[in-house]
């Protein structure tokens, strides 16, 4: 949910832009929001932070891999004649 109320008002704001950056912004603000939400809940818990930047670092550039690897793969569906739903498209 963390992640979710971060990206919605991203895609919101930026509203006509390339999918591309609608979804990198979005992707970030997401990112950030789950961060602050984990390391939260950590210090509510143990009173102390034991995650490492590394750690967070490798997760987030998992992560942004994951995202370039689906947008490339929807990007390549919407050149087929096919009617598949597609990030910022109508379904």
């Amino acid at each position: 949910l963390a992640a979710l109320a971060g990206a919605a008002p991203v895609l919101a704001a930026t509203a006509g832009k390339p999918t591309w950056l609608r979804a990198g912004l979005a992707f970030v603000a997401a990112f950030v929001a789950n961060q602050l939400v984990i390391l939260g809940v950590e210090q509510a818990i143990t009173g102390a932070c034991e995650i490492r930047p590394g750690v967070i670092s490798l997760v987030g550039g998992v992560n942004a891999a994951w995202l370039a690897g689906l947008l490339a793969l929807d990007a390549g569906l919407r050149r087929l004649p096919l009617a598949l739903p597609g990030f910022g498209r109508p379904a």
